[in-house]
């Protein structure tokens, strides 16, 4: 996996210059996103008093969305950690998790919860609960804020910070660390957490954060693909069953070899079908050939890299699977009409106005 620099170095100051500072002076205020709830200690309403009506989790499907109530649901813990501004998080629980409180508590929980938080603060969204959708949110029109985010998956954690402006949202690429004791460390701080015992769960939160900080100082932590870009499943109607699942799984392996050298020939024999075939079907499910796809996705997460980082364009290019800084640059200007330098500047000049 592609190492990206200039993402651990932003990671690594926003630990040092706000999250660990804030953890030490033990001012944070911890929150919960599971019943019963505990938001005493920040601005909150009830968005929405009816429970949504829970969704069955696809195979391989790890993430379920409810679009209308701008919430989603994960199947691995995060923790947000606010550090400057003001953020907004939508949390809550399904019909499912509602039936299971007793009849009292039923009532003192909504749907769907509007949180307020100003940084410095702390929200941990155990696995299934609900939390945010990935997109920019109403409320945040109101102010602008910034945390950084991690998740525990079941090797290790990953790593990001967000921005939320006035007018959109951005995540830069996830760090992937695998790290058992990094992994240990915070799930041993939900434990702390839900026990109520929140001295030792901010005691917990800060000997995670050293060991954190530790590890990016030692050692190149590598970045997720899967976060550079995330194109839709929305296939056409006509398409069979097995023929969506084949170019799903397909976009997916993609996505997470983007930087290793990928052929049609490659992937048809990583998917036991012949070349025709998975290149009749992407023409089919996508409107192009296999490989032209393959180049789109590399251009759209070439573009994302620009925009929310200042990784060297040759780091860019090695990044999103180019062989060279210079073929990187004919490919993107063939999709773009600008070359990776223009479109950068331009990108932070919108981002300015």
């Amino acid at each position: 996996m592609p190492f990206a620099p200039a993402i651990q170095k932003n990671i690594l100051r926003v630990l040092e210059e706000y999250i660990i500072p804030a953890l030490e002076s033990q001012a944070i205020p911890q929150l919960l996103a599971e019943p019963p709830f505990h938001f005493q200690s920040v601005p909150h309403k009830i968005l929405q008093k009816r429970f949504l009506v829970d969704k069955p989790f696809a195979p391989l499907q790890s993430v379920q969305r409810w679009k209308e109530a701008m919430v989603m649901a994960a199947n691995t813990p995060t923790v947000m950690i606010a550090y400057e501004g003001i953020c907004y998080e939508r949390v809550g629980i399904t019909k499912m998790q509602a039936q299971q409180l007793n009849h009292q508590n039923q009532k003192t929980h909504g749907g769907v919860n509007l949180l307020q938080l100003p940084a410095p603060a702390l929200l941990c969204h155990p696995a299934y609960m609900l939390r945010s959708l990935g997109a920019p949110r109403p409320e945040s029109q109101a102010h602008s804020g910034k945390s950084l985010l991690y998740r525990l998956t079941k090797t290790g954690i990953w790593v990001s910070v967000n921005a939320r402006g006035l007018e959109e949202e951005s995540v830069s690429h996830a760090l992937e660390i695998n790290n058992s004791a990094l992994l240990q460390m915070g799930s041993l701080y939900i434990d702390e957490l839900r026990a109520g015992e929140l001295a030792g769960a901010q005691a917990q939160q800060l000997a995670f954060m050293y060991h954190l900080r530790r590890h990016l100082t030692r050692h190149r932590t590598h970045v997720s693909n899967s976060s550079w870009v995330m194109p839709s499943d929305d296939f056409p109607d006509t398409l069979s069953p097995a023929h969506r699942k084949l170019c799903h799984d397909v976009t997916a392996f993609m996505i997470t070899h983007l930087h290793s050298p990928l052929t049609l020939q490659t992937l048809a024999d990583q998917f036991g079908v012949s070349a025709v075939h998975l290149n009749h079907v992407f023409k089919h499910a996508r409107g192009t050939t296999v490989m032209r796809y393959v180049s789109w996705l590399r251009v759209e997460a070439a573009k994302a890299i620009l925009t929310e980082s200042q990784e060297r364009i040759k780091d860019v290019a090695n990044l999103t699977g180019f062989s060279s800084a210079a073929s990187f640059g004919l490919v993107f200007k063939s999709h773009t009409g600008l070359s990776p330098y223009e479109f950068r500047k331009k990108s932070n000049t919108v981002k300015q106005i």
